[in-house]
């Protein structure tokens, strides 16, 4: 049996976040677990989102916000921002998330259940918002699910892939351990850096794949947008090892290679190929949905099979394109 349960400290960092941060801080104060505290940095802001903040926290005291957030080190940007709210903060495991994530009440609860000692990192995961319409984003939350669903695949035999910022516990130890994100070098995938700086010192990780600690997102509303998220995240994956790289290289070129397939083998050698990973692909999407209570979906997964062999080819040769990432109001190289 555990014991008494520690404080928690949820960590957020805002910019320009006037349409959703309320949504956010709403899901955050309703949770279920007893020993919280909530801290706000402010990154810069211009619009109203430092106002909303303070007025809707004024009457709650387990929440708190920072409006100059620097420290000395490499950080930059949000990494500043949540490397001195981790300095601030009081749990001895901190949950990292984003103003733009709605959280289920039992989102804290669930992450801490499948805490243990001689973790570093409980990855959580992410999909969709629900009430979001439209066929780009029923795409992308299956996008968003599959790759959640092979992180954790793997996680199983002990190989750490990445972990996305907007859902992720870490201990305060294993944070220390790596000295923060001050002491790790500027990166546009922050959230990846700090998960593999944490395994790297030897601590474990595990993942939280339960409906009751799904957080959901906005979608991306254009293309230009999705694209330029992808290769924000691709910047991330090509610092895994190149036997990794080689099969999400696959994976992103599987139609091309499926059309060298029929131009130099057979068409029906082709089609074969692509009926039985389409159809293995079905079922194992099919029983992730399940599992996170997410069975709605299921309806689209024959036109996912789709856009998850024309999109990635896409997003591959987006990458590859010499064109600055746009990053939270900022560009980066």
């Amino acid at each position: 049996m555990k014991p008494s349960k520690p404080l928690i400290s949820i960590l957020l960092a805002v910019r320009n976040e006037e349409g959703c941060v309320l949504d956010c801080l709403n899901s955050l104060t309703q949770q279920d677990y007893p020993y919280l505290e909530i801290l706000i940095g402010d990154d810069g802001s211009t619009d109203k989102t430092q106002h909303l903040v303070r007025d809707f926290i004024q009457d709650k005291p387990q929440c708190s916000l920072f409006n100059t957030c620097t420290v000395d080190g490499m950080a930059e940007g949000k990494a500043q921002v949540l490397a001195y709210l981790a300095q601030k903060a009081q749990g001895s495991l901190f949950l990292f998330t984003d103003a733009d994530i709605i959280h289920p009440n039992a989102w804290v609860s669930e992450m801490y259940r499948q805490w243990r000692e001689g973790l570093g990192v409980v990855i959580g995961t992410t999909k969709i918002h629900s009430e979001a319409t439209g066929v780009f984003a029923k795409m992308q939350s299956l996008d968003l699910i599959q790759g959640f669903s092979q992180v954790k695949m793997l996680g199983k035999w002990d190989i750490p892939v990445s972990a996305m910022g907007n859902n992720l516990m870490v201990a305060r130890k294993a944070y220390e351990a790596v000295g923060g994100y001050e002491s790790l070098p500027f990166s546009l995938t922050e959230d990846f850096q700090l998960f593999h700086a944490i395994v790297k010192k030897g601590f474990g990780f595990a993942h939280c794949f339960h409906a009751k600690g799904l957080v959901e997102t906005k979608p991306e509303q254009n293309l230009s947008d999705w694209l330029n998220q992808r290769k924000r995240w691709m910047t991330g994956a090509v610092q895994l090892p190149w036997w990794m790289v080689g099969l999400l290289l696959m994976q992103s070129l599987w139609y091309p290679l499926l059309i060298l397939l029929a131009i130099s083998v057979s068409w029906p050698v082709a089609l074969t190929a692509w009926g039985v990973s389409a159809l293995i692909k079905g079922l194992f999407l099919n029983r992730e949905l399940r599992e996170l209570d997410s069975h709605s979906l299921g309806i689209s997964l024959p036109l996912f099979e789709i856009f998850g062999g024309v999109m990635p080819v896409l997003a591959l040769g987006y990458y590859l394109f010499p064109v600055s990432v746009r990053w939270k109001g900022r560009t980066k190289s």
